[in-house]
């Protein structure tokens, strides 16, 4: 990986942002990578290489990394902080990170993860990608040792909270971090979740291509957009989906200076370069 400072940014920070502390310690994979497109992780191992990055697109990463750090120093005799914990599926080793599991019983755990992200992610935690990542985390605790995983749980920190809307809106998050409790799901489906993202990293790595799913590249749908004439952004309420063709038009017949604009569906992580690879992508290049 080449990292680059264009925008002259001091070297102690420089530094900082290019020191990446993720390890998967002895591991084939780790869960953050399984549970990870598998296209994306066999060309950036192809091409790593060649890969360029600026550091200033690492910043978040450093928070995330710094919250990390200094909340190793709230351990407390009822908590497990920062265990990195190995179980064999299928021949294959994988890890995991475990932010704090709590000790709820003599056998029984709860675990949480800390993230540093914007309210936005609370809007959307029905993407289940917050979900997936814990249930993996819940197999290793209870394949690892042998411990029972009554509650997975994250402990969202709001980078963007706004003290101001907090007090004059109640339906703003009233305190900057938030505890999001998540579904639970089988010991037998996050088995078989597991496997199934095994077999399908090893295919990328054997040279089978595995294309990135919609969702993988974050698709997002095409929408009907009702304009005014010199404007650059849809008037109020005027956004609608493709299969609401008729409420727009009807929308935009209201006015005579409205009109319909068609806005194609997009891929949003390939079309902003935030797999990092995108240049090297055989699927991408294909349906630009």
């Amino acid at each position: 990986m080449k990292y680059t400072n264009k925008y002259n940014l001091p070297d102690t920070l420089a530094n900082a942002l290019q020191a990446d502390p993720y390890s998967k310690g002895a591991a084939w994979k780790s869960i953050t990578q399984i549970i990870g497109p598998p296209q994306i992780s066999h060309l950036k191992s192809q091409h790593y290489h060649d890969l360029e990055e600026d550091v200033s697109d690492s910043v978040w990463r450093l928070m995330g990394s710094a919250v990390h750090h200094i909340l190793e120093s709230g351990d407390a005799p009822n908590l497990i902080t920062e265990e990195r914990l190995f179980v064999d599926v299928d021949g294959k080793t994988i890890s995991g990170a475990i932010d704090v599991q709590e000790i709820v019983g003599q056998n029984e755990r709860v675990i949480y993860d800390y993230k540093v992200s914007t309210k936005r992610s609370l809007d959307n935690v029905e993407d289940k990608s917050w979900e997936t990542q814990l249930n993996c985390y819940a197999y290793l605790v209870e394949q690892a040792k042998q411990r029972k995983v009554v509650g997975i749980k994250v402990c969202l920190i709001l980078r963007d909270f706004i003290n101001a809307r907090a007090k004059n809106d109640p339906n703003y998050p009233q305190c900057p971090i938030q505890i999001v409790d998540l579904p639970l799901w089988s010991p037998h489906d996050q088995e078989q979740y597991i496997r199934d993202r095994i077999a399908l990293h090893q295919e990328a790595d054997e040279g089978t291509p595995v294309e990135c799913t919609d969702r993988d590249r974050w698709f997002a749908e095409g929408k009907l957009a009702v304009m005014r004439k010199g404007g650059k952004s849809a008037v109020r309420g005027g956004l609608y989906d493709m299969d609401q063709r008729e409420e727009a038009e009807e929308h935009a017949e209201t006015k005579p200076d409205l009109y319909i604009e068609e806005r194609k569906g997009s891929y949003r992580r390939c079309e902003g370069n935030y797999c990092g690879v995108n240049q090297f992508c055989n699927q991408w290049k294909g349906k630009q």
